[in-house]
């Protein structure tokens, strides 16, 4: 199988023959906004009495019923805490060992988490420290499919200053194919901040508080990927979980 990859790290650069700056951030429209994205498949925001404890159920409010179950490891849970908006979701403390606490929310595979070719965003609010990231750790937000899965679609957090980054991942034209999208500032900084990946069928785009920061030409792969959806970290049975150390809401997926 043929892999092309792309990439941008503040701006759009393709990989190998060509580079694009990316101007000033500027506003993005309604589609933008986490808690504005609408029609969702999936809508998480901790406000229905979850106690987020290991095998708790976190209510999915976008009608579908792609509601999840939180699953820990070492002891490792969620704590309900106040936050963005009325609750929120707060992980385990930092520890990069072994025998660490780590905890997920897993949501099997559903009805609209796998949008096939059609427009598409997701995304998360977030609060983290520089205490919670570290340099060389990626922190794993929201994802569906791994590497080397067929497609995968996913946002996380990069290096100690907390860099966001979008991934879409799958076929086209026979070929597969990957956009990484990664912004040039930090949120590390202990503020809220409303994060989301958005694609179009000719557009993948990375919006921080409501601006576009990195936009790059990037025709649709094709999105559709049979394992879970996993929140905050890859899964916690495994050690490099990518375990996510702060506090989460409004975790969203939109219908496309």
């Amino acid at each position: 199988m043929t892999r092309k990859f792309l990439c941008a790290l503040g701006l759009a650069a393709t990989l190998p023959l060509s580079l694009a700056l990316v101007g000033p951030a500027v506003a993005a429209p309604s589609m933008a906004a986490a808690d504005q994205a609408a029609p969702y498949a999936l809508r998480f925001t901790f406000d229905n009495g979850e106690t987020l404890s290991a095998g708790s159920r976190v209510i999915d409010s976008s009608g579908l019923g792609n509601n999840g179950t939180v699953r820990g490891v070492n002891g490792g849970r969620l704590r309900s805490v106040k936050g963005y908006s009325g609750r929120s979701a707060q992980f385990p403390t930092p520890c990069r060992e072994s025998t660490c606490p780590r905890a997920v929310i897993s949501v099997p595979n559903g009805s609209g988490l796998n949008p096939g070719l059609a427009d598409f965003s997701f995304g998360v609010a977030v609060r983290v420290t520089r205490s919670q990231v570290a340099k060389g750790y990626d922190s794993n937000l929201i994802q569906k499919g791994l590497w080397s899965s067929p497609s995968q679609w996913k946002l996380q957090l990069d290096g100690a200053r907390a860099w966001p980054v979008c991934v879409f991942a799958g076929m086209r034209d026979g070929a597969f194919r990957r956009v990484s999208l990664m912004s040039g500032s930090g949120i590390a900084d202990g503020e809220w901040h409303k994060l989301s990946c958005e694609r179009t069928a000719t557009t993948v785009r990375l919006v921080v508080d409501a601006k576009v920061t990195v936009r790059v030409s990037f025709r649709a792969v094709r999105l559709s990927d049979s394992s879970a959806v996993t929140i905050g970290g890859r899964a916690p049975v495994k050690s490099d979980n990518d375990q996510f150390f702060g506090t989460m809401d409004r975790v969203f997926v939109s219908r496309g």
